[in-house]
């Protein structure tokens, strides 16, 4: 028996849009730790270390997810002629940001963290360390917002394009 390829395709688009609204949720949702979270814990210190072990997990998603989503708009899209430029390049977008965070800017921060020796509240705002972190926590604030972004849109693009369109007499519907 031999299993049409739609069902392939229906399946791979399905995984697509599970897969990154996963990750747009759960990036919308660290974007929002950001600012409840040091509200909320006692020390800033404590906070970055809450968030930090939440970027870890995200951007680990991200570099996991990223390829998946890249097989799923070839498997799923191409069968149906729809243009993937801009989805592959979101999908890029994305799974850089994510491997950006996590393997380069949440590790240096780690570093500076311990290099510090103090709680961040505690030192001035003139040290170096504490300018080169906050240089660092801007960075990776931006590159979780490329994460949102783009995994807002490939969601988008995803579901607007879920059906093929049908061409009846140059009608489109």
């Amino acid at each position: 028996m031999r299993v049409p390829v739609d069902i392939f395709s229906s399946a791979a688009r399905v995984l697509h849009v599970l897969m990154v609204g996963l990750w747009m949720g759960a990036a919308a949702l660290c974007l929002l730790l950001v600012y409840l979270v040091p509200d909320t814990l006692d020390s800033r210190q404590a906070a970055e270390a809450v968030l930090a072990a939440t970027r870890a997990r995200l951007d680990l998603y991200g570099v996991m997810a990223g390829p998946g989503a890249l097989i799923t708009l070839a498997v799923g899209w191409v069968p149906m002629n729809v243009p993937l430029r801009l989805r592959v390049f979101l999908c890029l977008a994305a799974t850089g940001a994510a491997g950006f965070g996590g393997q380069y800017l949440l590790p240096r921060m780690n570093e500076l963290m311990a290099a510090m020796g103090r709680p961040l509240e505690e030192l001035p705002a003139t040290d170096p360390l504490v300018g080169q972190y906050l240089e660092l926590s801007t960075v990776s604030f931006v590159a979780l917002a490329v994460q949102v972004a783009a995994a807002f849109l490939l969601t988008l693009t995803a579901v607007a394009a879920a059906k093929p369109k049908k061409r009846y007499g140059g009608l489109e519907f």
